[in-house]
């Protein structure tokens, strides 16, 4: 070998020509790989060697097949794109029954708090054994189903599940170990459960098992199937959804203080909806002496489930006959309150089937931080705000508005001189870049109302971060 200033014998031209002679047939040599190449080849294995003997080395492949003669890296190649076909085949399988578990457990959904809607399907191939889901806490989760519903033997087939097996005993045994007992090969599932009491151990029961585990597929589907749920095990604290109506000149009621109705009938009905899918209805004490609300949820997407019905009452002002107390069909009426709230008004809210929590405050006025702190202590894991705007506005201060539901229907109030009622009210920004910016926002249109949800940043940050 020469040493590194060792002279090019016959010039640096002669060097060139020499260097050109071996370059054409390398490329020559690309060209006929390149016809070879088996259909579904990626084009990046070419090590552009020629091919005098059937000896020949590839060297520079980046699938891993270095060191191969050159027809066994093109047989290698066409085995790859045959299982890169049969791959493709069998995630659309497994997204088509994923998607099928979804849709199952879109049944329990606002019928299992605490728990999880989860949905569950066994199948082998592309026949489906079983199938189910969670239809209340308390009853068989739906692994356990799935299981029931396949009614024979199991073994070597796939679950499909929309969230993480469970792995501890509650009020019923651990799914994991249920599965395991039943021969399960395979199990797909979209993420990891947050419940400090599974995180992740369900997935390893299984893997130490021997059993084949597969996540991450339509994970976003399955977040949003149990938002609420997840939040609350990911945070500590319940998902917090701000709702309000106005005008189309933003006002949230009438100069009278009248605000029914700002949005049509199509639009109450969603907010029964929406209702009826959270734990918990809050409402500040003006609007009760003002509305006197049921806070209840009607409707055929209710399914009998009522809310816990949730009064901000620093002083316990709510009139014993007021609706929010005795409107039924209605959940349990609970009472945010302050130390300012005489021991006899609470004996007599208590005396009507009411729950009173004490929580901190100043100068009568309630810390929602801790009000809602508590709130998830008693297990609430979403709380559905419906006003008023001092309610709004002392929970986005606190950074504890996670979602807003906007209602803005055709129609202008118009406003006297000086005087301005609107849905947030007690919070503000001096310049319009310091404004509080919405995410993944979705509109709706219910008749001529136009409904804008969005979330705060944090709230899609706690998603990303599961």
């Amino acid at each position: 070998m020469r040493g590194a200033g060792a002279a090019v014998p016959g010039g640096v031209h002669a060097f060139l020509r020499g260097h050109d002679r071996r370059v054409r047939p390398m490329r020559a040599a690309q060209a006929a790989l390149r016809r070879m190449r088996p259909e579904g080849f990626d084009g990046r294995c070419a090590c552009g060697l020629r091919q005098r003997t059937r000896a020949a080395i590839c060297l520079f492949p980046l699938r891993g097949f270095a060191g191969r003669p050159i027809n066994e890296c093109l047989k290698l190649e066409r085995r790859v794109a045959m299982a890169d076909k049969r791959k493709t085949r069998q995630t659309q399988l497994d997204e088509t029954l994923l998607q099928r578990a979804l849709n199952l457990a879109r049944r329990g959904v606002g019928q299992t708090t605490p728990n999880p809607a989860v949905g569950a399907v066994i199948a082998r191939g592309d026949r489906i054994l079983g199938q189910g889901y969670h239809r209340r806490a308390g009853e068989p989760h739906a692994e356990i189903e799935a299981l029931r519903d396949a009614g024979g033997p199991v073994r070597g087939a796939t679950l499909y599940v929309t969230l993480e097996p469970c792995s501890h005993f509650g009020r019923t045994p651990p799914c994991a170990d249920a599965i395991i007992r039943a021969g399960i090969a395979r199990v797909v599932f979209p993420l990891r459960d947050p419940d400090p009491r599974v995180r992740g151990r369900g997935e390893r029961r299984l893997r130490a098992a021997g059993i084949q585990v597969e996540r991450g597929l339509l994970r976003d589907e399955a977040i949003a199937l149990n938002e609420s749920f997840l939040f609350f095990h990911a945070t500590g604290r319940p998902l917090v959804t701000c709702k309000w109506a106005v005008t189309l000149d933003g006002q949230a009621a009438a100069a009278s203080g009248d605000s029914k109705w700002i949005s049509n009938a199509a639009s109450r009905r969603y907010v029964h909806d929406l209702r009826g899918r959270s734990d918990a209805v809050l409402c500040g004490i003006g609007t009760v002496l003002v509305d006197n609300p049921s806070l209840t949820a009607r409707g055929a997407g209710c399914r009998g489930r009522q809310p816990i019905r949730v009064i901000a009452d620093a002083a316990l002002r709510t009139p014993l006959g007021a609706n929010c107390i005795h409107a039924q069909p209605g959940g349990p009426t609970w009472f945010l309150t302050t130390r300012v709230a005489p021991a006899s008004r609470v004996r007599q809210f208590e005396a009507a089937g009411c729950r009173v929590l004490r929580v901190p405050g100043r100068r009568a006025i309630i810390d929602f931080s801790r009000a809602i702190a508590a709130l998830g202590e008693q297990g609430v894991q979403s709380i559905f705000v419906e006003g008023g705007p001092s309610v709004h506005a002392a929970l986005i201060r606190a950074g504890l508005c996670d979602r807003v539901v906007a209602f803005v229907a055709p129609k202008v109030i118009g406003t006297p001189p000086g005087w301005r009622r609107t849905p947030v009210y007690g919070w503000g920004r001096d310049r319009m870049r310091d404004a509080l910016g919405l995410v993944h926002v979705r509109i709706r249109h219910f008749d001529g109302d136009v409904c804008i949800e969005g979330d705060l940043p944090a709230l899609a940050g706690v998603f990303r971060r599961l």
